[in-house]
């Protein structure tokens, strides 16, 4: 069973490195530049703060949810009102990686986040 949880671990991680070489270049440089890495308290690297935001947004996860996880996989010990905070203090840092992600895509933008409104539809 050992055998089994490190295997699936280390899956993790690799596809985790794999999951961040998709992003732009500078991702986390830009975490600090903007603002979102501005208070450490609980989370000290932008990595954690993604991986967070992701747990919230990808597996839809609600904020005190992803609280907990993070706390019991020992990824970050936050509260869902501190995660809230960060999310708030992340908006220029999110617009700009999503900016970033479909541009690469040949899709453009507005730079500036009141420069148009993107609706995306589901349907």
């Amino acid at each position: 069973m050992f055998l089994y949880y490190r295997d699936t671990q280390n899956a993790t991680e690799e596809d985790w490195t794999v999951l961040l070489s998709l992003f732009p270049e500078g991702w986390d440089r830009q975490a600090k530049e903007t603002g979102a890495m501005e208070r450490q308290s609980g989370i000290k690297i932008p990595e954690t703060l993604l991986r967070l935001f992701l747990l919230h947004v990808a597996r839809g996860y609600s904020l005190r949810e992803t609280a907990v996880r993070a706390k019991e996989s020992g990824l970050a010990t936050i509260s869902d009102v501190g995660l809230l905070k960060r999310l708030r203090r992340s908006e220029d840092w999110l617009h700009w990686l999503c900016t970033q992600l479909v541009s690469e895509n040949g899709v453009r933008m507005p730079q500036q986040k009141d420069q148009g409104a993107i609706r995306i539809v589901d349907g």
